[in-house]
């Protein structure tokens, strides 16, 4: 039995091994930090698992614009909300393309290395009214939106620890694991 093809035509895991991590841990501590929102770590295991293939990391700005008009990657592959790193505004002013970063937990703990391609203007303005269809500040993915920094940084990601506190770990998935399932029991 064959599978579809994962979205985008490729499963991505950008889930260090263990001997890699250990290495990239150290490195990381020499790094500028970057602490991550719940939705950006959230967002950060999706990407690391494979969840949000063909991702490999958060958006350039590319990407970006293609989801706000478009509901479409700049490859073409639909996608209908951005996945965005948007820190607060004094660190995003001391971090440039080609910099690597660490991304860190809101509790402090190392998550990923990051390496930095691009960093450009959230543009709110474009994301919200063709995102959310409103700018009422009650909606919630607008007030996300809103409290963002405005700058954004897009690279891809080599994650250390996607989550270290997982609700309901026995019924955790990643689509690796889900599509091994499905071939096991002739789905």
């Amino acid at each position: 039995m064959s599978l579809i093809t994962p979205h985008g035509g490729k499963l991505v895991n950008r889930q260090l091994d263990p001997n890699t991590a250990k290495a990239a841990e150290g490195a990381a501590g020499s790094l500028p930090a970057v602490t991550l929102s719940s939705r950006e770590a959230c967002d950060l295991e999706m990407i690391a698992i494979g969840a949000f293939s063909p991702l490999e990391g958060f958006m350039g700005q590319a990407d970006f614009t293609g989801v706000c008009k478009d509901m479409r990657l700049a490859s073409g592959t639909v996608w209908p909300i951005p996945v965005v790193l948007s820190p607060a505004n004094d660190v995003a002013e001391e971090i440039n393309p080609g910099q690597q970063i660490a991304l860190k937990d809101g509790k402090g703990r190392l998550m990923a290395v990051m390496t930095v391609k691009e960093k450009y203007r959230h543009d709110k303005a474009l994301e919200i009214p063709n995102v959310y269809r409103t700018e009422d500040e009650k909606h919630p993915g607008v007030a996300i939106v809103k409290s963002q920094g405005d700058w954004c940084l897009g690279g891809p990601v080599d994650v250390i620890n996607a989550n270290y506190e997982p609700e309901f770990p026995d019924f955790r998935l990643p689509p690796a694991k889900t599509r091994e399932a499905f071939v096991a029991k002739g789905w």
